[in-house]
């Protein structure tokens, strides 16, 4: 009885699977041929103008005045901000007053000497008499140009107080307020930053030191900003000269991409924005590869 039921259940399940489609493996062939291997590098960086300059005060004081904000166009020469000169203004005149006693002092000596030298010539002094005369006049002659030197430091001073800017271009940054007071003691504090042409920027990206090998100047670049996920704009990357090593991590090298921006890019922006730089190599087969390829290639010509 068992044996029968064991053979209809076999019978049962070779009927089912006569009943299934047979299964067709389809292969697809293509023609060997060389390809190209590309090898794609992500680092994260910053985007910003490829001519900036900050602009400090060598003098401390009070910021009495403030002629620009954000994003103001200035020229070259513009005045821009002004410190307080009472104190500057002081030092000037207490300068010019000491060079006016040491004036003084000088056309009293120098008299003094003509008539010591004139009674030496006649044997009618000593030469101690002489020689002290004589002293005396030349060190109020060089007292004389010290106080010179000390109204030329005191009017150089006074001028510092007025902040012009060195460069065209549009203001990115303003690090002071009216009545804020900025000390020069040990370095110059920095007051504004201007960029000369937000249409010519650059990427600052920190390659790592694994990958850093493999970028070529020439390579092409593609970077996405975060205020503009959609737009990839590419350029071709310059000199990438390293950065110095940041201990306790891996020392990191920059690469200095720079172009013109297109549209949205070349707005200005308040501040450099944060960017992802993707430069892209390709690692060539003996065959030329075709001109319709997407991919990078190294600005090297082909062997």
């Amino acid at each position: 009885m068992n044996k029968q039921l064991t053979l209809a259940a076999t019978l049962a399940a070779l009927m089912l699977s006569s009943c299934k489609p047979a299964t067709q493996n389809t292969i697809e062939e293509q023609e060997a041929a060389p390809r190209d291997i590309t090898t794609s590098i992500t680092a994260t960086g910053t985007i910003e103008p490829v001519t900036s300059v900050e602009v400090g005060t060598q003098v401390s004081g009070i910021v009495s005045k403030l002629y620009v904000d954000y994003n103001s166009i200035v020229k070259a020469g513009q005045v821009i901000a002004e410190l307080d000169k009472t104190n500057l203004i002081s030092e000037l005149e207490s300068a010019q007053a000491m060079l006016s006693s040491a004036q003084s002092d000088y056309a009293y000596q120098k008299l003094n000497y003509e008539r010591y030298k004139n009674l030496y010539d006649k044997g009618l002094i000593s030469a101690n008499d002489y020689d002290k005369a004589k002293l005396s006049y030349d060190q109020s002659k060089q007292t004389v140009s010290q106080r010179l030197e000390s109204v030329k430091k005191a009017k150089t001073n006074l001028g510092y107080a007025t902040i012009t800017s060195p460069i065209d271009g549009i203001v990115l940054s303003k690090e002071v307020e009216e009545g804020q007071t900025v000390a020069a003691s040990f370095n110059t504090p920095t007051l504004f930053q201007i960029a000369q042409d937000l249409t010519q920027m650059r990427v600052i990206a920190d390659v790592d030191e694994a990958d850093i090998g493999d970028v070529r100047e020439g390579q092409r670049v593609s970077f996405t900003v975060d205020a503009f996920p959609n737009d990839t704009p590419t350029m071709i990357s310059s000199s990438s000269p390293a950065s110095p090593p940041t201990p306790p991590s891996t020392p990191l090298s920059s690469t200095t991409p720079s172009a013109s921006p297109p549209e949205p890019f070349a707005s200005p922006p308040t501040k450099p924005c944060s960017t992802t730089a993707r430069p892209s190599m390709t690692q060539p087969t003996p065959r030329r590869p075709k001109s319709g390829s997407s991919k990078a290639t190294p600005s090297s010509p082909s062997p």
